[in-house]
């Protein structure tokens, strides 16, 4: 997942595999984290900040994309240490995801 993070928040993103009923039947996670928006204090000025996470998908997880009917991303953000900031109004999260899956089948 590619992201731009306007946000002067870390953050870290779990998607969730939906069934027809909107039911979670699976999730892809990652140990890698979103980083924050260069924030500073002196203007309260949020410079936006770019990045990739990447996400290892396990087979159980792959054999559960057949019953998916929808992806729904949770985005979770964490302050920093100080655990004080403002976040302006026009602040943004904004991300691209792509695949290469490599899925081998069997007859």
């Amino acid at each position: 997942m590619n992201y731009t993070n306007g946000f002067p928040l870390g953050a870290t993103a779990v998607f969730y595999l939906l069934d027809e009923n909107n039911v979670i039947i699976d999730s892809i996670s990652t140990t890698n984290s979103i980083a924050s928006g260069s924030y500073n204090t002196g203007t309260y000025i949020t410079t936006p900040g770019s990045g990739k996470v990447t996400y290892a998908i396990p087979q159980t997880t792959v054999e559960n994309l057949d019953l998916t009917k929808r992806i729904m991303l949770k985005v979770s953000f964490s302050t920093d240490a100080t655990g004080k900031v403002r976040i302006d109004a026009d602040s943004y999260f904004d991300f691209n995801v792509r695949t290469n899956l490599k899925i081998k089948v069997e007859v």
